[in-house]
């Protein structure tokens, strides 16, 4: 899995999305080519998204980082054994606490496996991620498009911003 995504001027897709539309053509043009590092533990993203559904950025931000000051390690086997209470006092909403505590689980039983997933395509990726109480289709892709290779994730990008 890549670490970081490189967004090159000279790149097909890149210029796809360049011509896609003039403002965001524009901007392109302005900041230029540039490395965007990503996320590289899977589980640890998946909690943050789930984390800031329906959130400001930075209400998501201090709910995330009082979760990493309670348990130190964003690890299924340690969120699933965290006590709801304690959970709850970090800002988690019960919704999301069964959220997180049924991806911790799935990722312990095996059901989704991160090393695994990587050799799917997009819709079974997709499909593995929506078993998961509180990830949706949105959620899903999002995480896939930001942890795999950066062709798709412009290619998503080009569809954003044509409104399909």
């Amino acid at each position: 899995m890549k670490d970081t995504l490189n967004f090159n001027n000279s790149n097909p897709a890149i210029l796809a999305l360049s011509t896609s539309d003039q403002g965001l053509g524009s901007l392109i043009k302005l900041i230029g080519s540039f490395n965007l590092p990503l996320r590289t533990d899977f589980f640890a993203s998946l909690v943050r998204a789930i984390i800031g559904q329906q959130l400001s950025v930075k209400v998501a931000e201090t709910i995330w980082d009082r979760l990493y000051k309670v348990c130190e390690e964003i690890k299924p086997e340690v969120l699933i054994s965290m006590d709801d209470d304690v959970l709850r006092s970090v800002g988690l909403s019960k919704s999301k606490i069964i959220y997180i505590k049924d991806l911790s689980g799935k990722v312990l039983s095996k059901e989704i496996d991160f090393m695994e997933i990587q050799s799917l395509d997009d819709q079974q990726i997709i499909e593995v991620l929506t078993s998961v109480k509180g990830i949706g289709r949105w959620t899903a892709r999002c995480s896939l498009y930001s942890h795999w290779e950066d062709q798709m994730y412009l290619q998503w990008m080009i569809l954003l911003t044509k409104g399909h």
